[in-house]
């Protein structure tokens, strides 16, 4: 997560700076409508006005910069010398320095709680997705739905453009589990060959979240899948059972880059993920599922063809992780 002092984009700086302008230009002249009537000094604190809803909405650093703004204002229109930002009289000067204070702090308070407000609801819908997840394999519903789910809810919390779970295989290849999105609707359960470039490799390589950002979607650091899809900018999380490396969700954007700190929170949601299936009631019953369903599996095509990969769910793998110990073996034999 991006600190509390990161500096917004730069049209999203210019937004805000434009709003911080206009909002000290309408106190300013409310302070003029009042000056007649109330002791001038007095109306300072109004520029708290315009400090505030910039703090909620653009952060901290442009709540300071609207602070400096608004004190250099009300000096320049309000104190004599007028139209001077020279304040000679020291009751004033001290007054001003107060404020300044007081307007940074409250711009903090100010952009901390909606940062609180905004993780609560981040966690919120993360707990829901995760609920939706254990309770289909409480059911003990197929596992393509289970992977479906997976991947439609990464999709729908990151607000991304293609989603998809995958299965790493010891040959190197990667089955593909679940997708949200998809252009090319590809088939469950076929297998592609891991690229040296993209996030999805980075993944398998490392053992670590990655995320590839590209301006161009047709750009050779994309792997020919994403760039097909048009994705221009892609994050991967590992999916870990049992303290092994199993697969990853991956989840790309077609329109422009995915948000700060996208890859560290798909980190998140696919380890409770994992434990939402190793720990639902119906683990068990998943594991006989997938007992079936691998005992009814056809046979293997010629062998110099890459195939679609069988359909020995992860879902079992999973859930036997935290089961029992010989399940943890059967999800390494399938993976």
């Amino acid at each position: 997560m991006a600190g509390c002092w990161a500096r917004p984009s730069g049209v999203r700086w210019l937004s805000g700076l434009l709003v911080s302008v206009t909002m000290v230009a309408a106190v300013s002249g409310l302070i003029g409508l009042l000056e007649p009537h109330v002791p001038v000094l007095s109306l300072l604190v109004l520029y708290l006005l315009a400090v505030l809803p910039v703090a909620i909405v653009w952060g901290p650093g442009l709540a300071v910069v609207t602070s400096i703004l608004g004190t250099a204002v009300f000096a320049y229109l309000f104190l004599p010398p007028i139209h001077s930002i020279r304040v000679p009289d020291s009751r004033e000067l001290a007054a001003m320095g107060v404020f300044l204070v007081t307007a940074v702090v409250v711009g903090e308070l100010a952009a901390r709680s909606r940062r609180v407000a905004l993780e609560g609801a981040r966690l919120s819908q993360e707990q829901s997705a995760l609920r939706r997840v254990a309770t289909l394999v409480a059911r003990g519903v197929g596992p393509d739905l289970v992977f479906g789910a997976v991947a439609e809810e990464a999709g729908a919390l990151f607000h991304t453009d293609a989603t998809a779970m995958w299965r790493f295989e010891p040959d190197g290849q990667a089955t593909l589990l679940g997708a949200h999105r998809w252009l090319a609707q590809p088939e469950l359960g076929t297998r592609i060959n891991l690229e040296p470039q993209g996030a999805v490799v980075s993944v398998r390589e490392t053992g670590r979240a990655a995320r590839v950002d590209v301006d161009d979607p047709s750009s050779a650091r994309m792997p020919a899948i994403a760039r097909a899809e048009g994705l221009s900018s892609v994050a991967a999380s590992p999916i870990v059972v049992d303290g092994r490396l199993w697969g990853t969700v991956s989840t790309g954007s077609r329109r422009g880059r995915l948000s700060p700190g996208t890859e560290s929170r798909l980190a998140d949601f696919t380890e409770l993920v994992a434990n939402a299936i190793a720990n639902a009631p119906g683990a068990g019953r998943a594991d006989r599922v997938a007992g079936a369903h691998r005992r009814h599996r056809r046979p293997d095509p010629a062998p110099h063809r890459a195939r679609p990969a069988r359909r020995r769910p992860a879902a079992a793998g999973l859930a036997g992780a935290a089961a029992a110990r010989g399940a943890g073996s059967r999800a390494t034999r399938a993976g």
